[in-house]
């Protein structure tokens, strides 16, 4: 099955390539209700991991191995041409996939900055569920977005006029305080969330305040009180 889905998926196995992207899309907007809702309404979209693979990042993708399933550069193009093909953005950079962080002006009331926390220069998460005594939990050479993208950022909640400046990304851009905790190896995420696991899912932004990236810093300091992140997570 593939998410939200109630009919089998299409194809049935794991899509690998461009034909594989392709056809699962194709299944989802054969949803009734989905068709109405492109119908109806204009959509601002970004895409998430699921559109690639699971976890996915700029060099790879948890649910990704590299040559039993080709390689990782091929197939997050598959699945970025099938994505501008069945859910087309106005690119910021004709002919150019790769790339989708943007800005989208309505007047001076709201300016959307659209970021790729995902594909474009997001480093290897950490595992999951999160382990607090890993290293690489707080190494501050990870990061969310790069130098172009987090210039990106800065620059345009600087620049905009508009009252409200609101940040659609992908993953939620949150301090999470860590606590420890027992489950058995079987237990779902979302029950140890719910059962008092502060952090359960490596994508969430998990970093220590010190090693964030300028972004924060100016953040706090801008007096951005009009400023207002949307995540999908």
């Amino acid at each position: 099955m593939a998410f939200g889905l109630t009919s089998p998926a299409q194809p049935s196995h794991e899509i690998l390539t461009l034909s594989d992207y392709r056809t699962r899309h194709a299944q989802y907007k054969q949803d009734a209700d989905l068709r109405q809702l492109h119908l109806r309404y204009p959509f601002i979209t970004i895409w998430d991991d699921h559109e690639s693979a699971d976890n996915s990042y700029h060099d790879g993708a948890a649910n990704h191995t590299e040559g039993v399933e080709g390689k990782w550069v091929d197939r997050k193009a598959y699945s970025q041409q099938a994505y501008d093909e069945w859910m087309p953005i106005r690119l910021p950079e004709p002919g150019n996939r790769n790339r989708i962080f943007r800005t989208l002006k309505f007047g001076q009331t709201a300016e959307w900055i659209l970021l790729d926390t995902r594909l474009y220069d997001h480093d290897v998460q950490a595992a999951t569920p999160v382990n607090p005594l890993d290293p690489s939990t707080a190494n501050a050479d990870r990061h969310m977005i790069g130098d172009e993208q987090r210039a990106f950022l800065i620059n345009n909640m600087r620049q905009s006029t508009s009252q409200w400046k609101l940040i659609g990304n992908q993953v939620v851009f949150h301090q999470w305080i860590i606590k420890p905790f027992d489950f058995p190896a079987h237990t779902s995420s979302m029950s140890r969330c719910l059962n008092g696991a502060t952090v359960c899912c490596a994508s969430v932004r998990t970093r220590p305040p010190a090693s964030t990236g300028p972004s924060v810093p100016f953040w706090n300091g801008a007096a951005l009180n009009t400023c207002l992140p949307l995540s999908m997570y």
